[in-house]
Formats: structure tokens, sequence, C-alpha cells
């Protein structure tokens, strides 16, 4: 199968816009491992902290309150519980998205999969420094924006917090 012409860089993305169905289907095929890979690990640590967090917060008064006030256990569960059980899980993210960002450099090279995490191996090997100094800053403007983003969102989660 042909691969389709580059547009944007990204051999998927490419094979959508050129309408390249087989190779999208042979590109989507063999990104299911790496990504699995990636987010089996972090899956468990979060589902972990939401259960502890959640289990923690269903004891809190102002659940009973909410459910002596005659609420919904469904209304109970998704506006009061666990919006209040995902801060934990918000402080995680940022922590999880930098293992993931790192995680790549390995999987990428288990895999043989093109992408930032080879180019840096291959740009520490040839002791490139112009690339490696690249893809810290890429990792970390990453990582940045992924903490700001994750600050954000507590005051989303957190009814307390108010922005302004």
């Amino acid at each position: 199968m042909p691969q389709p012409s580059l547009i944007s860089g990204i051999p998927i993305l490419d094979s959508l816009l050129e309408g390249k169905w087989a190779y999208f289907a042979s590109a989507v095929e063999h990104a299911i491992l790496p990504s699995l890979a990636l987010a089996l690990v972090t899956f468990g640590v979060i589902t972990r902290i939401l259960r502890s967090s959640l289990m923690e917060v269903l004891q809190m008064n102002y659940i009973r309150t909410a459910r002596a006030k005659g609420l919904d256990e469904n209304a109970v569960f998704y506006r009061h519980a666990l919006r209040n059980a995902f801060i934990p899980v918000v402080t995680l993210s940022s922590i999880i998205l930098t293992w993931l960002i790192t995680g790549t450099i390995f999987v990428e090279n288990v895999f043989a999969y093109p992408g930032l995490g080879q180019y840096v191996v291959t740009a520490l090997l040839g002791q490139d420094y112009p690339g490696i100094l690249a893809a810290t800053i890429v990792f970390a403007v990453t990582i940045a924006v992924g903490n700001l983003v994750a600050d954000l969102l507590y005051a989303v989660v957190d009814p307390q917090i108010r922005l302004g």
C-alpha cells in the first residue's frame, strides 16, 4: 500500500486527508500496542487513586446531608461525590503527563515507532546537541502546559476555587 504524501507530517492524519483508508487502518492497528503500553501503567494508578478518593468522599458529612435531603443517588454521586473525588486525580494528572512523555522514549524504541522519543535517542547517540536541546524544550513546554491545564481544571472540579 502506498504511503500518503507528506502534508502534515503525521501519517495517520495524512492518510485521512487523502482518503487512503487501508493505510489509515494499518497505521491505527500499529498504534494500538504502543498506546496500550503507555496507557495501562497509568490507568492502574489513576483508577486506584480515584477509588480511594471516592471512598473517602462518600463518607463525608455533605454527602450524608445530600442524601438526607432526598437527592437522587445519581445526583449525589455525580454532582457532589465524583467532583470532589477528582481533585487528587487532577493533581496526579500533571505527574502522569510527565511519565507519558518520558515513556514515549522507551516505547517508541521498543516498537520501532517513529516519533519524538525515537528522535531523542538518535540525537543522544549521535551527540546532536541542538536536537537534544530542541527535544528538551518541547518536552518542557508540554509539561508546563500540562501543569497549567491541571491548575485550571482545579477551578472546574473544586467548587471552592474560583478563577479571577
